[in-house]
């Protein structure tokens, strides 16, 4: 639908690739691989921001923010309804 752009996409699934790592081992951290890597790779992090946990919670404010005003962007180019041609 094109609602996302494919940063915005690759962003997502580094979030949920790192909620699943969380959500299915028993002891996990922010300093344990692929963790680590993953939030390493993130796009939208703080400038500057070392620490993983860090790096995943700036990103995911980012992302949050982007995706919350995008709502308001697209209700201006909503199409209208019109007759189309046969």
């Amino acid at each position: 639908m094109g609602l996302i752009s494919d940063q915005e996409c690759q962003e997502c699934e580094l979030i949920r690739k790192i909620r699943n790592e969380f959500a299915h081992k028993m002891k996990m951290s922010f300093s344990v691989e692929p963790v680590r890597g993953l939030c390493g790779s993130m796009n939208y992090s703080v400038p500057g921001e070392k620490s993983p946990r860090g790096q995943l919670t700036s990103s995911a404010v980012v992302m949050l923010l982007r995706l919350t005003n995008r709502a308001h962007y697209v209700r201006q180019k909503a199409l209208v309804y019109q007759n189309w041609p046969i």
